[in-house]
Order: C-alpha cells, then structure tokens, then sequence
C-alpha cells in the first residue's frame, strides 16, 4: 500500500488503504468496513526508495533502510 505527502500518519494510512482496496478490488472481494494493517516507513530523507519482498524500505542512492514509524489499523 503506498501513499507520500506531509499529512499526519492517520490520513496517509488511510489514504494507502482505500489506495490498496481500489487497485485490488478485482482480485478480492473485500466486505464493508474491512480492517487493514498499514506499516508506515519515514522516507522524508531517502533520495528515491524501494521496498522488498520482506517489506524493508530502502533508500535508492545508500542503500540505507528507512526508519521503521510503525503499523496503523484502517477501516476502508
């Protein structure tokens, strides 16, 4: 799930989630008020990034991890 800008963790977990729910409703189908686990990364200081198949956010120019903000529950 991904979602950027400087909101507060709230609206940008949030955001990812209706995000994941839109893209993958083709794939699942997804009852009303559906709990999803979104895990929030701090990338404020990464030039580019990417994510692995074990979900460690990495800066893209030194290979450095992001920090780790922690996981919030959605309701989409």
């Amino acid at each position: 799930m991904l979602a950027q800008g400087s909101e507060d963790n709230e609206t940008l977990a949030n955001k990812a989630g209706k995000h994941f729910k839109r893209s993958n409703k083709h794939l699942y189908k997804f009852p009303r008020n559906q709990k999803l686990i979104v895990h929030l990364f701090d990338i404020t200081e990464a030039k580019g990034w990417s994510m692995s198949d074990q979900d460690i956010v990495t800066c893209l120019e030194s290979n450095k991890e992001c920090p780790y903000i922690g996981k919030q529950d959605v309701v989409v």
